[in-house]
C-alpha cells in the first residue's frame, strides 16, 4: 500500500469563518490546518486514535501562520500539508494555502510533541512512528522558536472557560486561544491594519472553569495568557501587523 507523503484538500470559505471585513479568520485557519493535520496523521498510521490505543497522546506546542493574502467569503481554496522531520522531542508538519489561480496565499508550520497518557511526559517520535512516515524536508516558515514575553504588563481581557470551548481531551481548544488573544485586540487597529503573521506557543493546558488573564505589550505585538488561579503562563503569542 503506498501512504501519501502529503494531504491536499479543498475549501470553501464560509460565512462563519469571515471576519466584518469578509476575511477568514486567523481562528478559521488554524482550525482548517489542524483538521488537515489529524486527517493525514490518520491516513499515515498515527493519527489520534492510533496514539490512543497506545496510550499516547498528540499535543499542539507551537503554531506559525505567515498570510500573504487573506482568503474572503466564498473564495475555493486548497491547502497542503506534509510532515518535515524531527527536531528532538518535536514532530514538524508545515502547510500552505493555495487561492484559484494556484498562487500560495498562506503559509504555516507547526511543533508537536508526542505525550505518555499516564505520567504527561514526552515520548521521543521515533519510537512512535514507522515506515508509513514519508518525511518532505521542504519549509514553508522559519524556525518556530521561543517567544520573550517580558514586555506583557497590560490586563486587556479577562476570560473564564466555558463548555464551547472545551475539546474531546476537556481542555481548552487551541483555536480559543487565538480567538481570545484577537478579541482583546481594540477594534480601529482591524480597520488600519491586519495580522500578516501569527506565532502561538502552547506551555500548559487549560480546563473548563478556568479564569484565564490577557496580557499584551504597549503595541499589540506580544501577549501572555496567564491562568489567575496560580498565575501560570499558559500561551504565548506574537503577531506582526501590515
Amino acid at each position: 500500500m503506498k501512504y501519501p507523503p502529503y494531504h491536499e484538500q479543498d475549501f470553501f470559505v464560509s460565512w462563519h469563518e469571515s471576519d466584518f471585513h469578509s476575511k477568514m479568520t486567523l481562528k478559521s485557519i488554524s482550525d482548517m490546518l489542524m483538521e488537515m493535520a489529524w486527517f493525514h496523521a490518520g491516513r499515515l498510521g498515527f493519527g489520534f486514535e492510533d496514539l490512543e490505543n497506545q496510550d499516547y497522546l498528540w499535543i499542539l506546542s507551537r503554531l506559525k501562520i505567515d498570510v500573504n493574502s487573506y482568503p474572503k467569503w466564498r473564495d475555493r481554496i486548497t491547502a497542503r500539508t506534509w510532515p518535515v522531520d524531527i527536531e528532538k522531542l518535536f514532530a514538524n508538519r508545515h502547510f500552505n494555502v493555495k487561492n484559484e489561480d494556484s498562487e500560495v496565499i498562506i503559509n504555516a508550520g507547526s511543533k508537536w510533541l508526542i505525550i505518555d497518557h499516564e505520567n504527561r511526559r514526552p515520548v521521543r517520535p521515533e519510537n512512535v512512528f514507522h515506515e508509513r512516515i514519508i518525511w518532505t524536508p521542504e519549509k514553508a516558515v522559519d524556525d518556530i522558536d521561543k517567544l520573550d514575553v517580558s514586555r506583557c504588563k497590560h490586563v486587556t481581557d479577562i476570560y473564564k472557560i466555558r463548555y464551547s470551548d472545551i475539546d474531546f481531551n476537556k481542555h481548552m481548544i487551541n483555536s480559543k486561544y487565538i480567538e481570545m488573544v484577537i478579541n482583546s485586540i481594540p477594534e480601529k487597529l482591524f480597520n488600519e491594519f491586519q495580522v500578516s503573521s501569527l506565532q502561538i506557543n502552547f506551555l500548559a493546558e487549560s480546563k473548563m472553569g478556568d479564569e484565564l488573564q490577557v496580557y499584551s505589550n504597549q503595541d499589540h505585538t506580544v501577549y501572555k495568557i496567564v491562568r489567575h488561579s496560580d498565575q501560570k503562563e499558559v500561551v504565548h503569542v506574537a503577531l506582526q501587523w501590515n
